[in-house]
């Protein structure tokens, strides 16, 4: 009996944390009637849920305490396994029942919502070479993942990364593919960000320099165990098996961990926001990671949704879960000890990171009390370029990125205003 008391202890003293973490993450509404969703985009007031066999399913979500669903898409042939919303087009990964022995057993197909209580049919191209189950859209381009089981007489797995050409959404045409024959080593992410593309495949966070799309150049690779990955400033953000990857890609050539956070479960999903990631963990939920110094990254969230946390997107004050049998809305709200001692005193914007720079840098911001705040970029001769941070805040720490890749090198400045706080600072681009 001691020894069972003393485990109890033991377990009790491990889920304190959990249970306080919970209590920063509020639950707003949900919609309870999906058969298995895998993947959430968010645009606007619409929920786009990639829900397997009953399709797509589009939830209004004006209301965050009461989603209604909207209309429903379903492919003809396969299961959807990823949607990505471009403008008035979603654009659907579809693949094949498990055991089909059929190559070609998936698809990427685009709909118009431009009605989006009926959605329709818009074009589909089957050179998926397998399952289709992970899309980016970069531009007029769509990069889609695939993997397919081949079964007798062959017994082997093929994995692909395809390119299709997206400008006409009613001619999705094949750019290029790379076609694998892995055993248990799929392609599992792949994201694009200004010139690089970066993609997970055989244990390797793998960079290419796709300035000419048709014609991708690998330039680095760091070895890791991630299973999907987003890229802000300087940062890969991956879910690796046991938490949070922050990997530098100042030098794409030379790809550099930078830190770890360890989450409950089994983590598949990450969405980076602001000064937060959300990592998606399967049956154990989803934990909240405060990465405002990514050297320094820690838990500050935790919420056990009743499901499968499969996928998580946030847009604006909510965040969105693909929760196997429903959407769930919630909310993070940073009040808790752990974020009580970070809260600021005064108005502090940083010195961009890093600077010099090349494409992408990071500005970090304190405000010590609620302020409508703005960051507007300057060229030399102070014209406005750009801004790339505004609107009403809360107190806390914040962090906003400058994508400068359709900028020439130079000199800029960026001007940081907080309610009647006014600094400015130099930014120098090289490229």
């Amino acid at each position: 009996m001691r020894y069972v008391i003393i485990s109890l202890i033991a377990i009790s003293l491990l889920l304190i944390p959990y249970v306080a973490f919970a209590q920063n993450v509020e639950y707003i509404g949900s919609y309870d009637s999906l058969c298995n969703a895998l993947r959430v985009y968010v645009s606007g007031n619409y929920a786009f849920v990639a829900d397997f066999d009953s399709g797509l399913q589009i939830i209004d979500v004006s209301n965050p305490t009461d989603p209604i669903l909207t209309s429903r898409y379903a492919t003809p042939d396969w299961p959807v396994l990823d949607v990505v919303i471009s403008g008035s087009y979603g654009y659907l990964a579809c693949g094949g029942l498990g055991g089909n022995p059929d190559w070609y057993g998936g698809c990427l197909e685009a709909i118009d919502i431009s009605n989006i209580t009926n959605p329709s049919y818009a074009g589909r191209n089957d050179s998926t070479y397998g399952k289709a189950y992970d899309i980016f859209i970069s531009g007029n381009y769509a990069y889609v993942l695939a993997h397919s089981y081949i079964g007798s007489p062959f017994y082997m797995d093929v994995s692909s990364e395809v390119l299709f050409n997206i400008s006409d959404p009613s001619n999705l045409f094949l750019v290029w593919s790379d076609v694998r024959f892995p055993r248990y080593s799929p392609y599992l992410d792949v994201f694009i960000s200004g010139d690089y593309l970066y993609d997970i495949y055989n244990g390797l966070l793998r960079i290419r320099n796709i300035s000419d799309p048709a014609n991708p150049i690998p330039i680095g690779s760091y070895s890791a165990t991630m299973q999907e990955i987003m890229v802000v400033g300087n940062y890969v953000y991956g879910a690796d098996f046991s938490g949070l990857l922050i990997i530098n890609i100042y030098d794409p050539t030379n790809p550099v961990l930078t830190d770890s956070c360890d989450v409950p479960g089994y983590p598949n999903s990450v969405f980076v926001n602001g000064i937060y990631a959300y990592v998606a963990a399967g049956d154990s939920g989803f934990a909240v990671i405060d990465v405002i110094d990514p050297s320094n990254s820690m838990m500050v969230g935790y919420y056990d949704t009743p499901g499968s946390a499969n996928d998580v997107f946030v847009s604006g004050d909510y965040i969105y879960v693909a929760d196997g049998s429903s959407l769930q809305i919630l909310r993070f709200t940073p009040t808790g000890i752990e974020e009580g001692d970070k809260l600021p005193s005064d108005f502090s914007p940083s010195q961009n990171y890093p600077n010099p720079f090349n494409a992408q840098t990071t500005i970090q911001y304190s405000i010590p009390k609620e302020s409508m705040v703005s960051i507007d970029i300057f060229d030399i001769l102070g014209c406005r370029i750009r801004t790339i941070d505004e609107g009403l805040k809360p107190a806390g720490n914040y962090q906003a990125v400058w994508d400068a890749s359709n900028q020439a090198s130079g000199i800029y400045f960026y001007r940081f205003k907080a309610g009647e706080y006014i600094e400015m600072k130099k930014i120098v681009l090289m490229k």
